[in-house]
């Protein structure tokens, strides 16, 4: 009787244990975060600065949106960059002041702590995740090379 009663206490925190975990595709769900895209690039490829602000809007760049007359002519701004801000995730945009063609894209983690190691996630914020127009560079950070502070993305031509 004894061992009958102990054989019933396994059995029972087997089966807690068992609905605890729940099914695989269950906790495979759980696992994954819905991700939406925040800035479509495959809609800004090919595009030049000045179309990509008619989408995405002013830059958050204030009185810095393009260089100076005086910048212009030292020399001294041959690229520039346009900053927009959607939620917690800055994308940074260098062009070339001449052509107004995209130099490159840069989108930093949108984590308080500035460095994340899930770029995957950030290609996905981006649309990108699939993607032959564009190829992607991770960028480490400084202080903990194991970690990313964001990811540059460069057009192909």
């Amino acid at each position: 009787m004894k061992n009958m009663s102990r054989r019933l206490k396994i059995i029972y925190i087997l089966a807690l244990f068992f609905i605890g975990c729940g099914s695989p595709e269950k906790i495979q769900e759980q696992k994954q975060e819905e991700i939406t895209v925040i800035f479509d690039l495959e809609s800004l490829y090919r595009k030049n600065i000045d179309e990509i602000r008619t989408v995405l809007g002013e830059p958050t760049d204030g009185d810095f949106i393009e260089p100076t007359k005086q910048q212009i002519e030292f020399g001294a701004s041959d690229e520039w960059n346009n900053t927009f801000n959607k939620g917690e995730y800055e994308l940074l945009i260098t062009f070339n002041v001449a052509n107004r063609n995209i130099i490159d894209f840069f989108i930093s983690t949108g984590n308080p702590s500035g460095k994340t190691k899930n770029t995957k996630k950030l290609e996905q914020i981006l649309g990108i995740q699939n993607s032959t127009n564009y190829t992607v560079e991770s960028v480490k950070s400084f202080k903990s090379p194991s970690y990313y502070t964001g990811i540059k993305v460069i057009p192909k031509k």
